[in-house]
């Protein structure tokens, strides 16, 4: 259903009551997107991931994301068994809430709206698109990957 592209990526940014969720093709594109309550995410990352057939997770190394690789782990030791693969990387999450803003604020193209966009994203979750920036980050390679989980 979704193969016009070759892989997708799942980006987590984890919180200690919230987890930033983010679905990205090659393109750095975001396909899917959203903010869970942690003691939601386990049945969200496991539809996640069978749905786009996700094979790389990038996981921000933020406050609560040993919890989140646990979570993980439960997930790529079934896939195993099924003979699917599931990778996990740990990317330096640092000013990735910065760069979410940013994002946020430059998808607007007038500079009133650019303002308006600024000033409502200040009182915002922007955890997903977090999620974005650390898939990006991955991707381009750029110095932030911590470390990957080794297969099982």
């Amino acid at each position: 259903m979704y193969k016009n592209f070759k892989k997708y990526y799942l980006g987590i940014d984890p919180g200690t009551s919230k987890v930033g969720l983010a679905v990205v093709n090659d393109n750095k594109e975001i396909i899917y997107k959203s903010i869970v309550k942690i003691n939601t995410v386990l049945d969200i990352l496991q539809w996640i991931i069978e749905e786009y057939d996700i094979e790389d997770v990038i996981v921000g190394n933020g406050s609560n994301h040993r919890r989140i690789l646990g979570m993980i782990n439960i997930i790529r030791v079934a896939r195993n068994n099924q003979k699917k693969r599931l990778s996990i990387h740990i990317v330096d999450e640092r000013n990735s809430s910065l760069e979410a803003r940013k994002i946020f604020v430059d998808k607007e193209k007038q500079f009133l709206k650019k303002i308006f966009c600024y000033i409502r994203s200040l009182f915002m979750d922007l955890d997903d698109y977090s999620a974005f920036v650390l898939v990006c980050r991955f991707i381009s390679n750029s110095g932030y990957i911590k470390r990957q989980i080794q297969n099982l």
